[in-house]
């Protein structure tokens, strides 16, 4: 067994028992009064109108740079993240702007039939490696090795969740995939030549001989994404969906790191397993209502008890700021704290966006423990939304 393996199957072990003995009891963020939640809702709106006037006119991601200091961007900061601004930008160094334009325009060109949210669901992976480039000090930048890896999400990914596709054709695929990880054969047609083309850019920058745990990882993710084509397959145990699932996401984001730094210390390669499982499990609560339409199962989407349902919820919460708030140098605390608070917008997103399948009493409960109340929040994101699509800025979201 090699010390990759070990690794990995001692930290997931290490995982599964945490969700099972984490006290969900006690309380995570008290109750705000109506007063302070309508308060802090109209601040942030107010934040949010101003951004839009002097967004106006802009046509690239990069001139929000200028944005950087404005007293409009770091009163929204506080607020909606409750960090203290000052300390944040100290830590969220470098031009992860510029590296995010970067991104889109090679992705664009390298693959101009892909959708936007294809390539939204790519870049999402990229933040992931520069939050990694962060927690490292290394300089913020794309490398070949992210833009590749974080392309081979959609190239492979939607083959797997194609839903026109059947499993026979989907298991060839994965086979050819693992094959080409092991780089023993080459692309036979166009959707296969694209990956082909991404590991490409990956060996070119880390050979194989020097750096084996960075293909390690990248064989092991892609076991746990075969191993997942059982969810839409399969009638699992509940004990087998928390298996596959905590794999699946420990895996991919643990071959973030490898191909960001190489090779990870045992802290490092603790930290981002967990960080990789909650991620997996707050997008399986995001993607609920849709796995359930397509009888794909996972933790949330194959529970049909609410009590049950919203212990699973509190559990995720509970685990995550285990993961994400555990003690570590200042300045990787408050990138965790900023990641933490931003599962946390995920969470309550899922939660509204889901509500008909959990108790008023739990939602209830919920909202008033939300800065500004579930019913903020949603009206918080439309004028985001609207924000977004008045500006003049050719981006992807």
């Amino acid at each position: 067994m090699s010390n990759f393996i070990y690794q990995f199957e001692s930290h997931i072990q290490s995982y599964k028992n945490k969700w099972f003995t984490l006290e969900t009891s006690p309380v995570v963020r008290p109750k705000q009064s109506l007063m302070h939640q309508f308060l802090s809702y109209y601040h942030a709106r107010k934040c949010i109108k101003a951004l839009m006037k002097k967004c106006q006119g802009y046509q690239s991601l990069s001139q929000l740079k200028h944005l950087k200091s404005d007293q409009v961007v770091d009163d929204l900061l506080k607020l909606w993240f409750q960090m203290d601004y000052k300390a944040l930008d100290e830590t969220v160094r470098g031009d992860y702007i510029a590296a995010t334009e970067q991104f889109i325009d090679r992705a664009k060109h390298d693959f101009p039939e892909m959708k936007e949210d294809s390539i939204y669901q790519a870049l999402r992976n990229v933040w992931i490696m520069i939050a990694i480039q962060m927690m490292t000090a290394m300089p913020v930048h794309l490398t070949d090795a992210m833009y590749a890896y974080s392309m081979l999400y959609p190239l492979t990914d939607n083959v797997l969740d194609d839903p026109e596709l059947n499993e026979q054709d989907k298991k060839a695929f994965v086979h050819y995939v693992g094959e080409r990880l092991k780089g023993s054969i080459k692309a036979k047609h166009p959707h296969t030549q694209s990956v082909d083309q991404m590991i490409g850019l990956i060996e070119a920058q880390y050979d194989r001989y020097e750096y084996p745990e960075v293909y390690e990882s990248l064989l092991q993710i892609h076991r746990d994404q075969k191993k997942s084509l059982a969810q839409q397959y399969d009638l699992l145990s509940e004990g087998q969906i928390l298996d596959i699932s905590f794999r699946k996401g420990a895996s991919s984001v643990l071959a973030d790191g490898f191909l960001v730094c190489g090779s990870l210390d045992d802290h490092l390669f603790h930290f981002l397993t967990g960080y990789g499982i909650v991620l997996q499990l707050a997008d399986d609560l995001q993607d609920m209502t849709t796995d359930r339409e397509a009888n794909h199962m996972t933790l949330f989407s194959s529970e049909a008890s609410p009590y049950m349902l919203e212990h699973k919820v509190d559990q995720l919460i509970a685990l995550s700021r285990e993961i994400m708030l555990s003690k570590g140098k200042a300045e990787v605390m408050t990138l965790n704290m900023l990641l933490d608070r931003s599962l946390t917008l995920l969470i309550d997103d899922a939660l509204i966006l889901h509500r008909r399948y959990f108790s008023n009493i739990y939602i209830h409960d919920k909202s008033r423990r939300h800065l500004t109340g579930y019913w903020g929040f949603k009206k918080l994101k439309a004028h985001l939304m609207k924000m977004s699509h008045s500006l003049n800025i050719n981006y992807t979201n």
